[in-house]
């Protein structure tokens, strides 16, 4: 084991950045890709008014409609007084047919006492080669010798690329993109000279400059795997051991959708970290949770499974309490092992209701709740529905046997590998007193 590699398993965070169910299997350093892209662009530079164009501009707003009855009352020499009106009036701020007056630019000016003049400028910027995300900041390649790459995903840009699409999504050009960046990038350096300064406003791009640079940038890639789950993962870390979470979870979600960036299927090195100690017997059943021993934690993935078995074979009594509920969890699986439940005439209870969306959002949508409406006069005995406030508890009762207290939200998060990853852990209880009072305090809400 090497210095980086002590030091990265040294990291709490990175090691235990997907849970005991997971085993790092290798950390390898990548070159990423970046791209260094200069335009020429059409910018509108604003400047503060001078005090004698604002001067001049109020006498005209407010009451002289004759231009030697204005130089007269400046009082400036006639070359002065000649070369700031020709500037004024070249900008379109004033007319002198049919009589001197303020143009309505004129009169936006005095009111932001701004002027402003188009200009060509020259921009440069960074694009991810990968998430395609842009950034003004500097990126400085490696200059060590690494032989693993991760692959583009980004077209090359040029100019005849300016009208074509820009991520893997297709749902931007890449010239929207640029665009959007650097006016971004504009504002944010315009309220750093809000005091001081010219402001700048882009109006256009027209075209890319000489050839795009390609710049590599090495990162670290820590790839981990679930054996039991049959799962592999990647966790990027910057040149300075920094996790970079966007990065992360955007090449794992690609990865799931089957594009090819890096390869995930690393030879194992059993001196990066030994085999996690937790229980790791396959859930098949109900009665394989309830023989997990008392205090079992289980991991993001594992709780779709439970969820599945309980609702498969629990023979008396279910109760699940979920903040919110979408369609994303109660979908047509859901709904036939639901319903083949409530045909064994198991007891079913769902609670859910947080009510603390500022949007006025309901913790359950339409059609789930009209559908639970429906069961509710088929299996009337059998199925009991109840919204609360406030209620921000995940918990699930199966029978008499156990129950999972956790962070996973059991009715409107499905687990789904290829989504970005969401970390959850839940605990299986095993104790009757307390899964009866458990239940006694949910019934009681």
């Amino acid at each position: 084991m090497n210095n980086i590699e002590k030091e990265i398993l040294a990291k709490p965070d990175i090691v235990e950045y997907y849970g005991k169910d997971y085993e790092l299997l290798t950390i390898l350093p990548f070159l990423y890709p970046y791209y260094r892209v200069e335009m020429k662009c059409i910018v509108r530079e604003f400047s503060s008014l001078p005090l004698a164009d604002e001067y001049l501009l109020k006498a005209v707003e407010k009451w002289i409609d004759d231009v030697e009855q204005l130089k007269h009352f400046m009082g400036l020499e006639d070359v002065v007084f000649d070369d700031i009106f020709a500037n004024l009036h070249f900008q379109g701020l004033i007319q002198k047919n049919p009589v001197l007056h303020l143009t309505e630019a004129g009169k936006e000016t005095l009111t932001t006492l701004e002027k402003s003049k188009c200009i060509f400028e020259e921009e440069y910027t960074f694009i991810d080669g990968v998430t395609g995300k842009i950034r003004k900041r500097k990126i400085f390649p490696s200059r060590e010798r690494v032989t693993e790459k991760i692959k583009p995903l980004i077209k090359y840009p040029r100019t005849e690329n300016l009208g074509s699409f820009y991520t893997v999504e297709e749902n931007i050009t890449l010239y929207k993109a640029l665009f959007d960046s650097l006016k971004n990038f504009f504002s944010k350096d315009n309220k750093d000279k809000k005091k001081s300064g010219n402001k700048k406003e882009l109006l256009e791009i027209t075209e890319i400059l000489n050839q795009a640079i390609k710049i590599n940038k090495k990162i670290w890639l820590l790839f981990f795997r679930d054996d039991e789950q049959g799962d592999d993962r990647i966790l990027v870390l910057e040149d300075d051991l920094q996790i970079n979470s966007d990065m992360t979870e955007f090449i794992n979600e690609q990865e799931g959708k089957g594009t090819k960036v890096i390869s995930l299927s690393k030879p194992k090195n059993e001196n990066i970290s030994q085999k996690s100690q937790i229980n790791r017997q396959k859930i098949e059943t109900a009665n394989d949770i309830d023989k997990l021993p008392n205090g079992t934690t289980i991991s993001t993935y594992k709780h779709p499974i439970v969820l599945e078995k309980i609702l498969k074979e629990a023979t008396s009594q279910i109760i699940i309490n979920s903040p919110w509920i979408t369609q994303q969890v109660i979908d047509a699986r859901f709904k036939s092992h639901l319903e083949n439940a409530l045909k064994r005439q198991v007891h079913v209870t769902i609670i859910y209701g947080f009510g603390g969306s500022k949007t006025g959002k309901s913790d359950i949508d339409q059609k789930t709740e009209k559908y639970f409406s429906q069961l509710k006069k088929q299996y009337k005995e059998y199925f009991f529905i109840k919204e609360t406030k406030g209620n921000h508890a995940k918990v699930i009762i199966c029978d008499e046997k156990f129950m999972v207290v956790t962070s996973f939200n059991w009715l409107s998060f499905k687990g789904d590998k290829s989504r970005p990853l969401r970390t959850e852990y839940g605990t299986i209880l095993k104790n009757k007193e307390e899964i009866a009072k458990m239940r006694q305090r949910l019934e009681s809400i």
